[in-house]
């Protein structure tokens, strides 16, 4: 997913059909899209709760897109982001795969995107985005994994 080129022709006729789609694009969503969205949905609806709501379910199927895509779109920050070797040993086509599904699967299951989507209806947030933070978890929360960012940020070629 992130050593393609997206120099291609293809590859930006795609890119500018999703940003601003024509009737052909439409056609193409029929088509080739909407049957593949519709098994993944089909197959997480399966890992749900049977009183999960359809929007939900619609939602965890483009989440799980959205990953795939930003690993591909966005391969130029993760590049960047991720040191080099740990991306070529940990960032496979497979080990995203495995690690979107793993992720995918463990909101589907047990409802926990429900649950976890009734947790959070008690914060407020404003129309910038922004939101109450309990600053003592978050300060245990970076005092535990200081050690990840800390190595991250100091690895070679880490913003070159």
């Amino acid at each position: 997913m992130l050593a393609r080129d997206d120099s291609g022709w293809e590859s930006q006729l795609m890119m500018r059909e999703m940003n601003h789609p024509t009737a052909v694009f439409a056609e193409m969503v029929e088509e080739s899209f909407r049957p593949h969205f519709e098994r993944m949905m089909t197959t997480i609806a399966a890992l749900s709760p049977p009183d999960t709501p359809v929007h939900v379910l619609e939602q965890l199927t483009l989440s799980a897109v959205g990953q795939c895509l930003y690993y591909r779109v966005g391969s130029g920050v993760v590049k960047r982001l991720i040191p080099p070797d740990r991306l070529a040993a940990q960032f496979t086509v497979e080990s995203l795969a495995r690690h979107i599904a793993a992720v995918t699967i463990a909101a589907a299951e047990g409802g926990l995107a429900m649950q976890h989507r009734e947790s959070l209806g008690h914060i407020e947030i404003d129309e910038a985005g922004t939101k109450a933070v309990n600053t003592e978890n978050v300060k245990d929360n970076l005092n535990t994994h200081s050690d990840v960012a800390t190595e991250s940020a100091t690895s070679k070629n880490h913003f070159s």
